[in-house]
């Protein structure tokens, strides 16, 4: 399977927020052979960003509960990005990501997950997603 990490925007995507702050979005319920997708959109402010450095995506955490087990990854960290991953927004810096997460944790595996991700100090809401076997 194609690993599906990148910063573009899809029609998963969620929408740039008008306020500063990470919006995320998944599939509720997926399978092991499928795939479990986390797309999301981040507003921060322009000090904030220049702070966490361009483009902003390197500094993307992604936390995964999975279980008792968790996993911190930094999926964006390797990546080549460019200037135009960004946009600017009134006062900040907006843009998309979406990540493969049986990927950033080395495979599928069935169960319960809580995903979020983290930009400097600025922390996503939680998203579940139930993977079937």
């Amino acid at each position: 399977m194609q690993n599906a990490t990148h910063v573009e925007r899809t029609p998963a995507s969620p929408e740039l927020p008008r306020d500063f702050a990470i919006a995320l979005a998944a599939e509720p319920v997926t399978h092991v052979r499928g795939a479990l997708v986390l797309a999301g959109a981040f507003n921060l402010p322009l000090a904030e960003a220049d702070a966490l450095g361009h483009p902003v995506q390197h500094a993307i955490v992604l936390v995964i509960q999975h279980g008792d087990a968790w996993n911190v990854v930094t999926p964006f960290r390797e990546l080549v990005l460019f200037p135009d991953d960004e946009r600017a927004t009134p006062g900040g810096v907006g843009g998309w990501f979406q990540i493969d997460v049986f990927a950033a944790q080395g495979g599928p595996m069935p169960g319960y997950y809580q995903l979020f991700v983290s930009m400097g100090e600025r922390v996503s809401p939680v998203v579940e997603v139930a993977v079937r076997a």
